[in-house]
């Protein structure tokens, strides 16, 4: 396995025990724990490739994954939330360009971002006029119970340790305050052992 790769325990029952759903080309594969059923990749890229990947994920070459092909989805995300609140700070995780902003007016939201892409930092900064950290939440430090809501959009699964950021999130969140997640689900069945080598093992 290369030294890029490493091997990782169900991040919920912290256990190795895994039959594979997919698996990709060299170490690549998707596993499913036989203990809670959490999807997760293993092996994977080390905390510190996942990084630097993460740097280059948004570029001027890709802006439309960011923009066009998620304004629909981000504006019923926002509607939901502003049934719930009216206004106040939102700190949005992941937030790439800065799309989910554009559904909340700054004369009711205070607008917060975390994203460790250059790109999309700088484009949301100027393009929505928010408070935007480059780098990852436990590096930002937010003062305690800072936020009204917080949302992590089609992001948490990035992070190497996701418990860790939870309870980050409820560190930072009021006692009141909203958290809006996004994941997306799976639904596949184990591949034989015939049909895996179709997929590059």
């Amino acid at each position: 396995m290369s030294d890029q790769f490493e091997q990782v325990n169900c991040a919920i029952c912290h256990r190795n025990d895994t039959e594979v759903l997919i698996r990709g080309k060299g170490a690549a594969q998707i596993v499913k724990c036989r203990h809670d059923g959490l999807v997760y990749v293993n092996p994977r890229p080390k905390a510190s490739e996942i990084r630097e990947a993460h740097k280059q994920f948004v570029r001027h070459d890709n802006l439309q994954l960011f923009d066009r092909y998620r304004r629909n989805m981000l504006r019923r995300e926002a509607e939901v939330v502003k049934s719930i609140k009216a206004g106040g700070s939102l700190l949005d995780i992941g937030c790439a360009t800065g799309t989910f902003f554009e559904n909340f007016d700054s004369g009711q939201w205070r607008r917060y971002g975390v994203d460790t892409s250059y790109v999309g930092v700088e484009i949301a900064r100027r393009k929505y006029r928010a408070e935007v950290f480059c780098g990852t939440l436990a590096e930002a430090g937010f003062p305690k119970a800072s936020f009204d809501v917080v949302s992590m959009l089609d992001a948490l699964y990035y992070s190497p340790d996701p418990a860790s950021e939870l309870l980050e999130i409820r560190r930072i969140l009021k006692d009141d305050g909203l958290l809006v997640l996004e994941i997306p689900g799976v639904h596949v069945q184990p591949l034989p052992e015939s049909r895996a080598g179709l997929l590059g093992a």
